[in-house]
């Protein structure tokens, strides 16, 4: 039902579309046709034609009077010279001098004398001819020319506001730019990118810049202070290593990302503001994780403190989107009730952040997957235009690009420690309830075609192989009649290990079992509802449940 409301939408902005380009097109027709009749109207109006028998008359002279003969506008010049040279006009004597008729010509016959009144009426009719003409000069300079009409580019209006969509044009296309392409001619030019993405590239690149120096820094000044206040955790039976490494160490991601939030929430384009309480909720849960890699807390107290921060962070009046409420026809369900949705958030949260805390048990394994699995988060963010939730993801995989660098290191090596794992399990958590609450957002659909009931599985299939390894171990503690939460060596990564695989190449094979796992997911989704999609992924499960238990037994 979902899938057709959504193409009829689509099929109703396409012929919104194709109905505002058709108008354009009318208009800028109309609009070139009125810049070529301007263009002739000025043209003619530029370069005046006046008539040398129209009537002309001075403001002094008064209508009645200014009757003008065509031959006195003839004689204007002789009458200039005489009224000039005065002396030549006494005592009666000719205005010009005699000359012989062979000068003159045969036809040529001598001027009628004028009257004096006459005289003074020719003079100023020539006056007010000299004024027009002088008047129409000057007003024709004051006219400024006006420039032909340039040619205009015709844009759809898609075209305009997808390039105002910066984010875009760097990953997948989106239903805006898909649709942009409709009624657009063959030869308009390409789209120039926007100017915000030029500045939200230099931003980020600054950021990554800034917490790549940070974490190198920080990192090693942690392990100058864990040497001095012995900050280190010893070796067991249970243990990966051997000899004492410096612990605690994942409690600088929080100090960056903190220190981030300082320095960055300046900027307009990201809104920290909002998420203050996620912020301060994650730096208290890696505060909790500090103290319990040093002082051993029990899982009841812990889970308990754990508890008192999730409902804090959740139960907060600005985040209407962190507790799932609705469901959105994931087997059948729908709308639940307010404190049932509290409840299972709450679950959601504390079962993802216990399964991420198990991973911590060998070298790299904890850093790369949860880089792998933020660099997905960030993809979807930046492509649904959220750069905030994109920046933190960004800025948590550098601190874990240059954590490796120490956790493989032999003579300076570090444990991120709870501190760490309950962070970061703490943003994943954070992340997946967003996407499954938020069932209409564009992150998804601009990569996947996928079906609103099916987006609890895909949000799961993030991280299946950690959620395959927590209840593996609980079910085979409980098995056992042990506690759930009773530390032991049979986690998946423990039993490569035993097996003579190295630390990296254990890492490595279990991100692959689990990106292959998501692959298979994300490819058969389409094709099944949400009860199908489940049954498939328990039996994706359930098949590497096998395997892994006939590889230890060997």
């Amino acid at each position: 039902m979902f899938e057709n409301e959504r193409w009829q939408l689509i099929d109703h902005y396409i012929s919104m579309i194709q109905n505002l380009n058709t108008q354009s097109q009318q208009i800028y027709t109309t609009q070139n046709e009125a810049y070529v009749k301007l263009s002739e109207l000025m043209q003619t109006a530029r370069t005046p034609q006046v008539p040398t028998w129209t009537r002309i008359r001075p403001p002094s002279i008064n209508h009645a009077s200014s009757r003008i003969n065509t031959h006195r506008v003839n004689t204007s010049m002789s009458s200039r010279r005489r009224l000039r040279d005065p002396e030549t006009n006494r005592q009666g004597e000719p205005n010009e001098p005699s000359h012989s008729s062979h000068s003159r010509g045969v036809n040529s016959r001598p001027h009628p004398e004028p009257t004096s009144g006459e005289s003074s009426r020719n003079v100023t009719e020539e006056q007010g001819v000299d004024l027009d003409e002088e008047r129409t000069r000057q007003r024709m300079s004051r006219t400024p020319p006006i420039p032909p009409p340039t040619p205009r580019v015709r844009t759809t209006p898609t075209e305009r506001l997808t390039s105002e969509m910066g984010s875009n044009f760097l990953f997948g296309p989106s239903v805006i730019g898909t649709l942009g392409s409709l009624g657009t001619p063959s030869n308009t030019s390409t789209i120039p990118i926007n100017s915000n993405i030029v500045g939200k590239i230099s931003i980020d690149s600054l950021s990554l810049l800034f917490t790549l120096f940070l974490s190198s820094f920080l990192f090693k000044r942690y392990i100058v202070v864990a040497r001095k206040y012995n900050l280190y955790k010893g070796s067991n039976d249970r243990s990966s290593h051997s000899g004492q490494v410096y612990t605690g160490a994942g409690i600088l991601l929080a100090f960056v990302l903190s220190t981030a939030n300082i320095v960055l929430d300046t900027i307009s384009i990201f809104d920290f503001n909002s998420i203050n309480i996620v912020l301060t909720s994650s730096v208290l849960i890696s505060l909790l994780g500090f103290y319990d890699d040093f002082m051993e807390i029990s899982a009841f107290h812990k889970y308990i403190i754990l508890t008192f921060v999730i409902g804090m962070n959740i139960n907060t009046g600005t985040l209407n989107d962190n507790i799932i409420i609705n469901l959105h026809g994931f087997l059948g369900i729908y709308n639940i009730p307010y404190w049932a949705g509290l409840a299972f958030t709450g679950f959601v949260y504390l079962a993802v952040i216990n399964a991420i805390n198990l991973m911590d048990g060998i070298d790299t394994y904890l850093a790369v997957f949860c880089s792998l699995v933020f660099l997905l988060f960030g993809i979807i963010f930046l492509n649904g235009n959220n750069i905030t939730y994109a920046l933190i993801c960004l800025l948590i995989i550098a601190s874990l690009s240059v954590f490796i660098r120490y956790n493989v290191s032999k003579t300076k090596k570090l444990f991120v420690g709870d501190a760490g794992s309950l962070f970061l399990g703490f943003w994943i958590a954070y992340f997946l309830v967003i996407r499954i609450n938020a069932m209409d957002y564009d992150g998804y659909y601009n990569f996947f075609s996928s079906k609103v009931e099916n987006l609890p599985v895909l949000a799961v299939a993030f991280i299946n192989i950690p959620v395959l390894d927590t209840l593996r171990v609980m079910l085979v503690r409980i098995l056992k009649r042990k506690s759930p939460f009773a530390a032991d060596r049979n986690h998946i990564h423990h039993i490569f290990i035993d097996k003579g695989f190295t630390h990296v190449k254990t890492c490595l094979l279990l991100c692959m079992i689990n990106f292959l796992n998501l692959s298979i997911i994300f490819l058969v989704e389409p094709f099944n509802n949400s009860l199908e999609l489940t049954l498939i992924y328990i039996g994706i499960n359930l098949l590497w449940f096998l395997i892994f238990e006939i590889i230890k037994r060997k």
